[in-house]
């Protein structure tokens, strides 16, 4: 028998993944109803291993008997654990290869204009964006993810058919409390703590 749970590498296979049910529905609801989610709690809890297995058909199916994300939702990845080394316009440029990946036909954004003009096509064609974001507390290392940043992301939820399931330690209210005038971006999401 093969033990899945290791401390180095979160849950990527839905067959791997036991429990949570009831945050599972929780997150699903939420996120196909549009909002905006922030699951927080201390490390090696299971943030990670959520955020890898929500979007696969299996889990899907594990939790409603059915896929209930299809293709008017799309999902993209970002690891933040390197935002030191990172700039904002590098997770832009990320999240465009992700969707690319998952066999999206688009162009890599390689600018805030074509990024906007991606999500403005989304948007047209009734495509949600999902975007994951793990390892959120990261960005506290690096300047660069300033008031700019986050007014960026809020702007996008805004304008567009966008929202953010953000796994971090703190929340992101807490995290962005060291920014001025970023309100508006912590007070769009729904909060979910994880424990034992």
């Amino acid at each position: 028998m093969r033990n899945p749970y290791q401390a180095s590498h979160p849950i990527s296979d839905p067959n791997d993944f036991f429990g949570r049910k009831t945050e599972c529905q929780l997150l699903y609801e939420m996120l196909l109803s549009g909002e905006s989610v922030n699951i927080t709690g201390p490390r090696r809890i299971g943030k990670s291993s959520l955020l890898k297995v929500l979007p696969t058909p299996e889990m899907q199916k594990n939790i409603f008997g059915e896929e209930v994300f299809k293709q008017y939702e799309a999902f993209a990845s970002v690891n933040l654990q390197n935002a030191a080394q990172q700039t904002p316009f590098q997770v832009f440029s990320k999240i465009g290869e992700q969707l690319r990946a998952n066999g999206l036909e688009i162009n890599a954004p390689d600018s805030y204009a074509n990024f906007e003009a991606m999500l403005k096509t989304f948007t047209e064609q009734k495509i949600r964006l999902i975007v994951l974001i793990d390892e959120f507390d990261a960005v506290t290392q690096n300047t660069e993810f300033n008031e700019t940043f986050f007014n960026t992301l809020r702007a996008y939820q805004q304008d567009f058919l966008v929202s953010y399931f953000i796994a971090s330690v703190k929340s992101v209210k807490e995290i962005a409390d060291h920014i001025k005038n970023v309100s508006p971006f912590f007070n769009i999401f729904r909060y979910l703590p994880l424990s034992l």
